[in-house]
């Protein structure tokens, strides 16, 4: 089930203290355009991780090694997930490498 709207400020704030405040607001693919499309075959760290339903992304993380990726929960916190998730494997929209 995919619930639209209740973004959280949390990712911004997480991917803005890792890359030091280069990417401002990402919701709505905003940043998407600045990047290079990453297939999930060649994901590598630091590349950014899209999740949502049908067009509308709605939470991002930052891939790390071992096919993981650090995201900011609404509920939990700063957390690393696994991307073979059930969850996060059927809401992944794509990658991008700045």
């Amino acid at each position: 089930t995919c619930f639209l709207g209740g973004k959280s400020g949390n990712v911004d704030t997480l991917t803005n203290t890792v890359t030091g405040g280069t990417f401002g607001t990402i919701y709505g693919g905003a940043e998407a355009g600045y990047a290079k499309s990453v297939s999930r075959d060649d994901l590598k760290e630091g590349d950014l991780v899209f999740f949502g339903c049908f067009w509308d992304i709605d939470h991002v993380g930052i891939y790390l090694s071992g096919d993981r990726f650090v995201h900011a929960s609404s509920s939990k916190g700063v957390m690393i997930s696994p991307m073979d998730n059930v969850y996060w494997k059927k809401r992944y929209q794509g990658a991008r490498r700045y």
